[in-house]
């Protein structure tokens, strides 16, 4: 039983592992595809964390009025996920 288990994860580091698609120099493999996903995954959600924080805390401080404090919020967090895209 332990030998088939054992089996079973080495097949699925493989397929994880296999390259799909070469770059220049480097593969592209599914464990790398997956990476990438988590990462964008990752920056988005510190966009959106980052927008509210600003929105509800930072721009009430400054007594700026709702609509502006929107616009102003999502300006800078479509430039901090932008900075991390381009970042990864």
């Amino acid at each position: 039983m332990l030998q088939k288990v054992q089996n079973l994860l080495l097949q699925l580091a493989e397929m994880f592992t296999t390259p799909l698609l070469f770059v220049g120099d480097t593969y592209i493999s599914l464990s790398l595809l997956l990476k990438l996903c988590l990462y964008l995954i990752t920056v988005l959600i510190f966009g959106r964390i980052f927008k509210n924080l600003l929105k509800k805390v930072f721009l009430v401080k400054l007594g700026i009025d709702e609509a502006n404090r929107e616009a102003i919020s999502t300006i800078f967090s479509y430039g901090v996920s932008t900075l991390g895209v381009i970042i990864i």
